[in-house]
């Protein structure tokens, strides 16, 4: 075991008396907090995880309204040009006839 060699060469050199007991102990204590960084850090990057996709699903269907939205003006709009070629006037005139003509109706 090289990591219980490094610990033991550490602590003698910082002028501590270690004996196996103690060293095992120390062990067992930076086992279990390794573990327990393990665990918390897993869960942390579950939560970042499950964020991030609903933060992605978000502005997807953000993305789409706004695709959804700028098709349909399009489509409105070659609407108002087709009616204005056909009654031989500009879109803008043909706007305002079809304001005009809901508002009476």
């Amino acid at each position: 075991m090289a990591s219980q060699d490094v610990i033991r060469q550490y602590l003698v050199s910082l002028g501590f008396d270690v004996s196996q007991p103690e060293l095992n102990k120390l062990n067992e204590v930076l086992r279990g907090a390794t573990q327990t960084i393990e665990q918390f850090t897993g869960g942390m990057a579950k939560s970042f995880i499950e964020a991030g996709a609903a933060v992605v699903t978000a502005l997807t269907a953000v993305a789409g309204g706004t695709l959804a939205l700028a098709v349909e003006t399009a489509r409105s709009d070659l609407q108002f040009q087709l009616l204005a070629r056909r009654m031989y006037m500009t879109s803008e005139a043909a706007r305002q006839m079809r304001r005009r003509r809901t508002r009476w109706a």
